[in-house]
Formats: C-alpha cells, sequence, structure tokens
C-alpha cells in the first residue's frame, strides 16, 4: 500500500517556523539586492530542453516531461540561463547592462539516499552586458553584502580564476582528456595522482600544474602564483585577479577573503574569475558564482555577464542552528466569554502596535491557556473578563 504520509526523495515539508525563517531570509535578500540597484526577474518553472543546453547540466539530472505536443519541457534547474533567454530576446540592447536579482526554485536530481533536496529555492543575482574589472568588483561586494545583511559575520568568499588553469593546460598537455584528468584531480586537490599525471604526461613546465592545488590561501598566493605563471595569458589573468582582490581589501572587505586557484569547477561553463561562498560550521557551498561571457551565444546574442546564486536553504539551516533556543516575549491573549473579545482585539492590537508578537487563544478555558504557555510557547497569559486584564508570566517563549 501507498504510504501517502512521505514525500519523494529529495523533497522536504518546510514547518512552521522553518517557513517564517527562510521567507525572511529572502526578504533580506531582496532588500539588499535592490539597494545596490538591481532589478527583479521572474522566469517560468517549466521552459524548453533546450535552454539549459548550454549549462553543462547532465541530463539526469534535470527532471523532464512532455508538453501536449511531445515537446520536451524542464522544471527549472538553473536560472541564469533563462533569465540570459529574456535579456537575449526581450530586453533593449541599448539599455546594457542590466543589474538582475531573483529568488526562485531550482529542480535537481542528486543520488538517492544523500539527504540533499532536490527542490533548492535560489536567491541571486545577475550581471548582464557587462565584461572586465568593474562588474566582477561590484559582484563580489554584492554577495559580500548580502551574507552581511542576514547578520552573518562567520563566512569567506574563495577567488579563483578558470583562465589560469585553463593557460597552464594549454602549454601542460596535448590533449583534452588529460586536460580533463588534471581538472578533476585540481578539483579534488589530490596532489599525489596530479604529481604522477605530470610528471608522466606534461610538456613544458611542470611546477605550475602540479602546484596547482596547493594554490590557496591569502594574498601570498598570487605573488606564488605569478612567478609560476609560465606564459603571458597566465600573468595577466593573475593580474586581474590581484587587481579585484586589492580593491576589495581597501573597501574593508579582506577578512571575508581567500584566494584558491583550485576552482576549476564547471570550467565549460564559466569564463572568468569564480568564487564559493563557506559559512563557519558548515561545509557545503551555500554561494556560488562567476563570470560566464559566452553562456548567452545560445540564445544569438554576445552579452558578458557575471553573477552568482546563494542557497537559501542551506542559509536557514545554518541560521536555525545558531539561533537560541527561546525567544522571549510571545503573548497569548486568553478571552473568558464573547463579550470580552472586542476588548481583547484591543489588547492585542496595542501589542502589535508595540512590535511584540501575540495572538488570540482558540481554548476554551484559562487553564488550557496556561499550559500552553507553560510548555514555553508563551511569555506571558493576558486573561480579559468582565473588560479587565489580569496578566500571567512565564520565562518560556520557545520558537514553534
Amino acid at each position: 500500500m501507498r504510504n501517502n504520509k512521505i514525500t519523494p526523495v529529495g523533497m522536504f515539508d518546510m514547518l512552521p517556523g522553518e517557513a517564517s525563517l527562510k521567507r525572511n531570509i529572502e526578504e533580506q535578500l531582496k532588500t539588499a539586492f535592490t539597494r545596490r540597484g538591481f532589478c527583479e526577474i521572474t522566469t517560468p518553472t517549466l521552459e524548453f530542453y533546450d535552454v539549459f543546453s548550454a549549462s553543462q547540466l547532465p541530463q539526469e539530472s534535470m527532471y523532464n516531461l512532455f508538453d501536449a505536443q511531445g515537446r520536451i519541457l524542464s522544471l527549472r534547474p538553473d536560472v541564469t540561463a533563462p533569465i540570459l533567454r529574456v535579456c537575449a530576446g526581450k530586453l533593449d540592447p541599448q539599455l546594457m547592462p542590466y543589474r538582475l536579482w531573483y529568488c526562485q526554485q531550482v529542480f535537481r536530481r542528486n543520488k538517492a539516499l544523500n539527504a540533499r533536496r532536490d527542490e533548492i529555492t535560489q536567491c541571486g543575482v545577475e550581471i548582464v552586458g557587462a565584461g572586465g574589472f568593474r562588474a566582477d568588483v561590484e559582484v563580489i561586494v554584492t554577495a559580500i553584502e548580502s551574507f552581511l545583511a542576514l547578520g552573518l559575520d562567520g563566512f569567506k568568499i574563495e577567488l579563483g580564476h578558470i583562465g589560469y588553469f585553463k593557460a597552464l593546460a594549454e602549454c601542460s598537455f596535448d590533449s583534452k582528456e588529460l586536460s580533463d584528468r588534471a581538472r578533476t584531480l585540481v578539483e579534488r586537490k589530490d596532489f599525489a595522482q596530479l604529481s604522477d599525471l605530470v610528471e608522466r604526461h606534461a610538456i613544458g613546465d611542470r611546477r605550475a600544474m602540479g602546484s596547482l592545488p596547493t594554490l590557496f590561501g591569502g594574498k601570498e598566493v598570487l605573488d606564488e602564483a605569478l612567478s609560476l605563471a609560465p606564459n603571458s595569458d597566465a600573468k595577466a589573468v593573475i593580474l586581474h585577479l590581484k587587481e579585484v582582490y586589492d580593491l576589495l581589501c581597501s573597501l574593508g572587505y579582506e577578512k571575508y577573503l581567500s584566494i584558491d586557484l583550485g576552482l576549476v569547477h564547471a570550467i565549460d561553463y564559466y569564463t572568468g574569475l569564480v568564487f564559493r561562498g563557506y559559512l563557519k560550521g558548515l561545509g557545503d557551498v551555500v554561494l556560488s558564482g562567476g563570470r560566464y561571457d559566452t553562456l548567452s551565444e545560445a540564445f544569438g546574442a554576445g552579452l558578458p555577464s557575471t553573477g552568482f546564486a546563494i542557497d537559501v536553504d542551506s542559509i536557514a539551516i545554518a541560521l536555525k542552528k545558531n539561533a537560541p533556543q527561546k525567544s522571549a516575549g510571545r503573548v497569548l491573549v486568553h478571552c473568558h466569554a464573547a463579550e470580552d473579545f472586542k476588548r481583547g482585539e484591543e489588547e492585542l492590537s496595542s501589542l502589535f502596535e508595540a512590535g511584540v508578537p501575540a495572538e488570540m487563544s482558540l481554548f476554551d478555558s484559562l487553564s488550557e491557556a496556561i499550559n500552553k504557555a507553560k510548555s514555553g510557547a508563551f511569555s506571558r497569559v493576558v486573561f480579559i473578563s468582565d473588560g479587565k486584564s489580569e496578566i500571567y508570566e512565564f520565562g518560556g517563549g520557545k520558537d514553534e
């Protein structure tokens, strides 16, 4: 018999308290994005499958279905590609660059039994139609300010650049197969196997490629990478990254930054500067972004672009983990009889105006209301009877 009390693998219910926390995160991010001049955009939950062909997402990770004409549709696994579709076909190119923000669900199949969500809420920004230094700085500043707007402080933004690995690979290996193998090892920071691959198959200077997994840390990493750079392309990448890093430090963001030249994920998707965000105590990436100047070509346009996406669900988990178990001040207003309800509503309105979280009691008796408060749900019960108020104080106030 089918168990109709559980959800499909990868899908999760959002319980009271959790849902409000998540919604609060979304609202704070929207405010942070708007403050920096970004405008909201939304795209359909269902798109034609071909929209995501340039996103380098494996077909098996997508939720696909057919429309009435037999065409393949996909539940949106990515937000960036649909936004570029809109920018390429519906927005005035004379008004570029566009600064856009979104907060939408994405759907991606993860391996079963790994406790990962297949439905994820992402909030993020896209700067479409702007290349170069200024846009790279702006998108990273926006990422940092978004975390700060959520009251987060223990986070790091790791900066890298796809161009450095590409430059090293071109002068180190004579086949795409070897380059792809090296990229996987660099991403895993598998120094031993990468050293073996370089020793056996690399051509030219082996030092830079062999050292790539170790090139992470502070500003000194950029100096080392520059000294190892085997050609002008690699040097130009590091100088650009150094320019971005130095400006961010001059703006007071140094404590939030680190360098990792081993960020080579999705190398066919990103084309330049890339970055990831991590929270203290949470191992997973909660923010991912970078430059993708060629992605819009799938829609017949050449729009240099950069942006990032924040995993709102992971942020909510981190905030819930660090949140205090009790929040003082919740009030339950209990009316003795029907003729007391008008006075009770007045009391409730006064509490709302004072910014005090409160609600009307649904219990039939005062004792039931008091027992509810004693459970930790409320710190106070206001009892209304014959037009008079009587207050019962408790030490609770636990979030539900």
